[in-house]
């Protein structure tokens, strides 16, 4: 990521250079044009001056870009020899945090991204090159006891919990981060409060006396929609569990 970085702030700069450049090139031709020597020789040695920072510049990139190029040919190389992993066991015990995050990657990892979609991609081993859906994970605890511990994928059919069937919250239309509007029914967030205020309404006689301590960890910040379910409704439906949330990418 580091050496990604500097590449894009080497062409950022090269760009500015050719920026400088126009307006001389500009004058070069005008000086052709009227014959004049000396203002020729002036904006030329200008240009030419420019011109050899620039490279000077792109040399300083040239290593990091074979690295890359190398780095990217041995991830095709390995991506094209890897097979689809089954999925033969359950993943259970998810910590709230990034750890947990990242064991549910490494849990899908090489497993059939059209069964388990985290993203665009839509078949083959799964590599994680695009995952653009959130992931969530829900643990409530009681003094003695992990209570529930589950985690989430947003969108339909994915990973996870799959959410309750029974409505307890309301969801809403409202963009994403890419500017897609649709209903956030689906996120990550929602599915897990619903899962669990469902676990706790079919067990417990008296549910608004509930108490327990919650901890949602979701990778991306909340939208309006679960902001509303989480900070609003979900209180509401169990006002003695506390919850705390934690978002990774603030």
């Amino acid at each position: 990521e580091d050496e990604e970085g500097f590449v894009k702030k080497v062409e950022a700069c090269c760009e500015m250079i050719n920026e400088a450049k126009a307006p001389l090139k500009a004058a070069v031709e005008e000086a052709k044009a009227k014959e004049d020597k000396t203002l020729l020789r002036q904006q030329g040695a200008l240009l030419n001056a420019l011109s050899k920072h620039q490279k000077t510049i792109m040399a300083l990139d040239k290593p990091v870009g074979t690295r890359l190029h190398l780095a990217n040919n041995r991830l095709a190389t390995y991506r094209s020899s890897t097979s689809i992993r089954p999925v033969t066991t359950k993943l259970t015990n998810v910590t709230a945090d990034i750890t947990g995050y990242q064991k549910i990657l490494d849990f899908y990892r090489l497993t059939d991204s059209s069964l388990y979609s985290f993203g665009r991609q839509a078949s083959g081993p799964q590599h994680f090159t695009d995952i653009r859906r959130n992931v969530a994970v829900l643990t409530v605890e009681s003094p003695d006891d992990v209570i529930y511990n589950d985690y989430a994928v947003s969108g339909d059919a994915t990973p996870g919990s799959s959410g309750s069937t029974t409505q307890y919250y309301t969801s809403v239309v409202c963009p994403d981060g890419l500017g897609e509007s649709y209903d956030r029914c689906y996120d990550a967030e929602f599915k897990l409060v619903s899962a669990f205020t469902h676990q706790v309404y079919d067990s417990c006689s008296e549910p608004l006396k509930y108490e327990a301590k919650a901890t949602l960890w979701s990778k991306k910040p909340l939208c309006k929609s679960c902001a509303s379910v989480l900070l609003e409704q979900f209180p509401e439906k169990l006002p003695k569990v506390e919850l705390v949330i934690v978002i990774d990418e603030e």
